[in-house]
């Protein structure tokens, strides 16, 4: 086994995609429509391009973690990272933005973080085996 790699249980590749796609789906959907995404939640536009681009590259990351045939440790590491980092950031989008955000937009970035954070327990866990 290459160095900085570990044996982590067979169903960490579902969850890692289950992350790529639902962050393929969440990414692709913040670029293209994210007028009509921040009109729905009651969000600043940009703040919208701009989380979809960082999905997208946590996205990368993670078809770079599948593509290989051991997932790299240091790698898992920064995904689960990055995961919680969002479900942080989630939270500060509301607190900053409760007078814009209606009661569809937070829903939304609470239930999304929730996802997310329950993809970084799952990863987390991964690492712990």
């Amino acid at each position: 086994m290459p160095a900085g790699t570990a044996r982590y249980p067979a169903w960490l590749r579902t969850v890692l995609w289950v992350d790529g796609i639902t962050g393929l789906a969440s990414g692709l959907m913040g670029l293209a429509a994210s007028d009509l995404q921040a009109t729905l939640l009651g969000l600043p536009g940009a703040l919208v391009q701009a989380s979809a681009m960082v999905v997208l590259v946590f996205v990368a990351l993670i078809a770079v973690l599948l593509a290989k045939s051991q997932v790299p440790a240091l790698g898992l590491r920064t995904l689960v990272v990055g995961n919680a980092l969002w479900v942080a950031a989630s939270v500060m989008v509301v607190e900053l933005h409760w007078p814009t955000l209606n009661a569809l937009g937070v829903a939304y970035v609470l239930l999304q973080a929730g996802f997310v954070g329950a993809l970084a327990y799952l990863q987390a866990r991964a690492m712990r085996r």
